[in-house]
């Protein structure tokens, strides 16, 4: 089995799924919020970020598992062409991560806080968008 040169398609989706693994630690959700604090008056809060592993459930699963194919279509791409059925695979589920991540951005996920005279809401960081950018390349790679 002689090595093969991967097209530039090959290439963006394997790319995107490596860089969303490395995306999934960066900060996804934070608070931002205000507290009464006596004697001081109002502060803002900007804290309590955190990543794709920690933020979700069960969507971190299906994250990691469209960045493994999307891996696996590149690297099988240095030595075959790539079935089409590894191709369809990386386009479902990086469509459906997708989805999930822009579910995800229209309802953020709560963070907890124990704390009194405090206003916060779940925010979104760069990660969370970061993410969905690479889906689009894995997702535009396979395809």
């Amino acid at each position: 089995m002689a090595p093969r040169r991967p097209g530039p398609g090959e290439l963006l989706a394997g790319a995107s799924g490596l860089l969303l693994l490395l995306a999934m630690f960066l900060p996804w959700f934070g608070l931002n919020g205000r507290a009464r604090v006596p004697g001081v008056g109002v502060i803002e809060i900007g804290a309590g970020n955190l990543n794709a592993w920690e933020a979700f459930a069960a969507i971190d699963v299906v994250l990691a598992a469209a960045a493994a194919l999307a891996i696996a279509f590149a690297v099988t791409a240095a030595f075959t062409q790539p079935p089409p059925p590894l191709a369809l695979a990386v386009i479902g589920v990086a469509g459906l991560a997708a989805l999930l991540i822009v579910f995800r951005l229209i309802d953020p996920p709560d963070i907890h806080v124990e704390a009194s005279n405090t206003a916060y809401e779940t925010a979104r960081r760069l990660g969370a968008f970061f993410g969905l950018l690479c889906m689009a390349g894995m997702t535009c790679g396979a395809n």
